[in-house]
């Protein structure tokens, strides 16, 4: 009987066991699947800020893309008015202005901080962080620094060329600069030399531009198709 009663004790407290390990396994996984629900949504949410604010850099990409184009085009009219001997129109005064336009290139970084923030292996899909990482850290600063280097040269040739200037009027947007002693800013080298070297430099930011304006497309596109379609 005693052998009896420590068996059935000990399938008891076995059968106890058991199922006190069954709830803590169970209890586990749930914990584990809810965790793993909230860091997929987690993960959604941040990439779905970083493609809102890529949707905001594509227009302002676009924008200094066009901008530049026009300025490219002026700064190769003014120079060769420069190095001509025709005499000063309303066309020049309008292509030097622009020639000498400046511009702001705005980008969103607060998406891109906050995943930071949250650890970068937050995204699980390996391009998709390359992407980003790649778009933030690297294409992104290469760009500005080619807007810094462009806008130093511009201030460079204003510095030079605004004495053959009239005094600046603002129409249409644009800051006129007419001038007033063509004979002198013909024969100013050090300006004309700045002025092409500002053109070569706005070749350059183009080119930048169109890259970055690819690798944000591509990006925002992966997203759209790995992330956006997703229920």
């Amino acid at each position: 009987m005693k052998k009896n009663k420590i068996r059935k004790y000990c399938m008891y407290a076995f059968g106890e066991v058991f199922l006190i390990t069954i709830g803590i396994f169970f209890a586990f996984q749930a914990n584990k699947w809810k965790e793993a629900t909230d860091n997929k949504k987690l993960e959604k949410e941040l990439v779905a800020n970083i493609w809102i604010g890529l949707q905001g850099d594509l227009t302002d990409i676009k924008a200094n893309k066009d901008a530049h184009t026009r300025f490219l085009k002026s700064q190769t009219e003014s120079i060769k008015w420069i190095e001509g001997d025709s005499v000063s129109k309303d066309s020049i005064t309008y292509n030097l202005s622009v020639a000498h336009k400046p511009t702001l290139f705005l980008k969103s970084t607060a998406p891109f901080e906050s995943l930071k923030e949250f650890g970068l292996n937050r995204i699980e899909n390996d391009t998709l962080r390359y992407y980003i990482t790649y778009l933030y850290d690297v294409s992104y600063p290469n760009f500005e620094r080619m807007h810094e280097k462009y806008h130093k040269v511009l201030d460079e040739a204003l510095d030079i060329g605004l004495v053959y200037f009239d005094d600046w009027s603002y129409k249409k947007g644009i800051n006129i600069m007419k001038p007033i002693d063509e004979k002198g800013l013909k024969k100013d080298r050090r300006y004309l030399m700045k002025l092409k070297y500002l053109k070569k430099l706005n070749e350059v930011v183009l080119l930048y531009n169109s890259t970055l304006e690819k690798q944000v497309k591509e990006t925002t596109k992966f997203i759209e198709n790995n992330y956006k379609k997703r229920k």
